[in-house]
């Protein structure tokens, strides 16, 4: 244990691989005693409370660390499981006791009971998978050949294990089963300390599948176990980004994990010469989330003595490194471990006095190896340096440097052996897995053989089946020819009919047309003939009327001339009105008519109020615009906007707009006529003076199927 304490750097971070829940499984993590128990009160009889037992059970026998009494509680809570899946019948619950009681074993180093419990487990596990894998349960089938895969762990059969894990991995893929990342996980742990290539390479496809499936309960051990391996690798950067990710899910269940994957993140910063964001890390954390355990609390001292250190802040360092020291008391070494923290950090702070009986206190011990042995006598060579023992200083630079050698030929040595039972690991798993091939290839004939039987007998009764529906079919669609052959005959007579009714329809509108624009003429006779015997205000009226009238008679006049009898050109209707009007006031040669009208066509139930419109306007120019029979034009202009508004704009060059042309409006019958009309086509209707009088309407055009109907006439007038 001293020698272990000596390098405690390392145990951190070996700490968590060797600790690892049972491959491919999902076992609790720590810090989750309190969810399993009350997940324990709530759980009713049956599998669920088994189910419960077993989580306990299993929380406590794979614990990180070396606490009997977490095994004896592992053990109590197997045993009432075991007792309640024996009652229930429940059969992997009962194969999982099995499993943990053979761990228990091996945790208390029983290896002939591991081994009988296990010789036991391994056909029951065998004969479940078959059945299993015969009823397509491939969920439970999955579940037993982790099961298998643990047990061959368990018993150090580590070729057999990574065999059944890679298996696992492939029956995950290939019947689509969520949480592939588990065994993937569980995988990377075999390489770890060998291959780091591998390693890297399992965490990296754990990681794709948990973010595939959005199963992040074990992201915290995956990305830290990433941080740790870009960490060896000594890609710092990438290796802090994961404990940074692995902090963030930690600090949600905290637990001793958490203060390990804090010293990851505050050496990975003091590496990048950042020490001081360490230094802030750590403290932030110890504020937000105080340690609840005096071994946690001596993680977060000795993190925070390595960055002080690198800061060169050996004051804060000195504290740090004594709060370590009593956090730790109760820890084997521990005194030999901060003695020789202490002479480094006197060595860097130039109290070499005080180093020097430290670094041979630590010497002398025994209990370093030859790379720590070495540094310590670099430290002794600096601290004799400093003092003027200049041989005492000779003597340990020698020997650093003899340790170096020394350990230098060692490391030769076991990266040789490494390399060669990596060869061998290699060779054996090849052969394996050509094994597995060939019992594969032979299932597979045997399925292909059963597969062609069955697809043959298919094709059978799907032949006899489609020939039968075929005939259905052909009968449909007899049918269906037949029916449709009397529809289109019955089509076509409507069609002839409808045509005949829409011929008539279009006679009758022209019909009334004709009818509508002789009775308005008559009107207009009536109104001439009235006018005989009427002066001022009254024949005014009179006038006016006709010109109404005319305005609208003029419409269905073109209507009645015109095939589509709802459709009016108004390039063609308002040149007209304008003449009309221009010859009834007599003003030719005297006011001028400019017209602008693009080819517009508008529906009858539009033109009608338009025409009005036009009308009252240019009435009122040729009446007020010029007094005393001045000279002047009269400015017509019909277009269409790019958004399909069409804007009518009726101006002159007169007098313009009177003062109270407020108070006129709401006595002059053909202001508020312009209005009202305004209002039926839903237009903007503005009266302005600009070098005369100019009114605009503005509209959206509109074609309706109905054409124009008496209501719009009613309104209109």
């Amino acid at each position: 244990m001293k020698r272990i304490i000596a390098f405690f750097p390392t145990l951190i971070f070996s700490y968590i691989t060797a600790a690892q829940p049972v491959p491919g499984e999902r076992i609790p993590l720590p810090g989750e005693e309190k969810r399993l128990q009350a997940g324990l009160k709530t759980a009713t009889g049956g599998i669920p409370r088994a189910e419960a037992l077993l989580q306990l059970a299993s929380y406590f026998i794979y614990f990180p660390g070396e606490d009997s009494t977490d095994l004896a509680k592992g053990e109590q809570y197997r045993q009432v499981a075991a007792k309640l899946c024996d009652s229930i019948h429940y059969r992997q619950g009962i194969n999982q006791c099995m499993l943990l009681k053979g761990t228990v074993y091996h945790e208390k180093g029983k290896r002939d009971s591991v081994t009988q419990v296990f010789s036991q487990l391994k056909p029951l596990l065998e004969k479940d998978r078959k059945g299993y894998h015969a009823s397509r349960d491939f969920a439970r089938e999955a579940q037993t050949i982790n099961q298998l895969a643990h047990l061959y762990d368990a018993s150090k059969d580590y070729t057999q294990a990574i065999a059944t894990y890679n298996e696992l991995v492939g029956f995950y893929a290939q019947h689509r089963l969520p949480g592939k990342h588990y065994p993937l996980y569980s995988l990377s742990a075999y390489y770890s300390g060998s291959d780091k290539s591998r390693w890297l390479y399992y965490l990296h496809e754990a990681e794709t599948s948990m973010d595939s499936t959005g199963d992040y309960t074990y992201a915290a051990m995956i990305y830290n176990d990433l941080g740790n391996a870009y960490r060896n690798i000594g890609q710092l950067e990438k290796g802090l980004n994961y404990f940074l990710r692995s902090y963030e899910y930690f600090r949600k269940l905290p637990s001793f994990h958490m203060y390990v994957c804090l010293y990851g993140i505050s050496e990975a910063y003091t590496k990048l010469g950042k020490p001081q964001l360490g230094i802030s890390v750590l403290r932030k954390s110890a504020a937000e989330i105080p340690p609840d355990t005096d071994f946690n609390r001596g993680m977060i001292s000795f993190s925070l003595y390595s960055c002080l250190m690198a800061a060169k802040d050996y004051g804060e360092a000195e504290k740090e490194l004594k709060l370590k020291a009593w956090h730790w008391r109760n820890l084997p070494g521990i005194e030999l471990n901060v003695a020789k923290d202490l002479a480094e950090l006197y060595v860097e702070s130039g109290q070499s006095a005080k180093a020097r009986p430290l670094i041979d206190q630590c010497v002398s011990s025994g209990e370093y190896d030859g790379r720590v042995l070495s540094h310590l006598h670099f430290l002794g060579f600096k601290a004799d340096s400093a003092a003027g023992d200049h041989l005492s200083a000779l003597r340990h630079l020698l020997a650093n440097k003899e340790l170096d050698n020394t350990e230098n030929e060692k490391q030769q040595m076991e990266q040789s052996q490494e390399l060669q039972v990596k060869y061998e690991t290699e060779k054996k798993d090849r052969e394996l897995l050509l094994n597995q091939q060939n019992i594969r290839s032979l299932q597979e004939k045997d399925r292909l053989r059963q597969t062609s039987f069955r697809q043959a007998t298919l094709i059978k009764n799907m032949t006899i089946i489609g020939i039968v529906l075929l005939l259905v079919i052909l009968v449909l669609l007899l049918n269906q020819f037949r029916l449709k052959i009397n529809n289109s005959r019955e089509l076509a007579r409507k069609n002839i009919t409808l045509e005949q009714l829409v011929d008539e329809k279009e006679w009758l509108l022209k019909e009334v047309h004709h009818r509508v624009k002789n009775n308005l003429h008559t009107i207009i006779s009536l109104l001439e003939t009235q006018s005989v015997y009427l002066r001022d205000d009254a024949l005014a009226a009179i006038q006016n009327s006709q010109h109404r009238v005319y305005a609208m008679s003029l419409i269905h006049q073109r209507l009645y001339q015109k095939e589509n009898s709802t459709i009016v050109e108004m390039a063609v209707y308002l040149p007209e009105l304008a003449s009309y009007l221009e010859d009834s006031y007599d003003t030719r040669g005297r006011i001028s008519f400019l017209l602008d009208i693009e080819k517009i066509s508008l529906d009858i139930s539009q033109a009608i109020p338009l025409g009005l419109i036009l009308n009252e306007a240019v009435t009122n120019s040729i009446k007020y615009a010029f007094p005393e029979n001045a000279a002047g034009e009269i400015r017509i202009s019909l277009t269409c906007r790019p958004d399909d508004d069409v804007e009518l704009s009726i101006s002159d060059n007169g007098t313009g707009l009177p003062e109270d042309i407020e108070e006129r409006q709401q006595h002059s019958i053909g202001l508020r006529l312009m209005k009202g009309l305004s209002d039926d086509l839903k237009a903007t209707y503005l009266i302005r003076s600009s070098g005369g009088t100019i009114v605009t309407i503005r509209f959206q055009r509109e074609i309706f199927e109905t054409g124009f109907s008496k209501s719009n006439s009613v309104s209109a007038l």
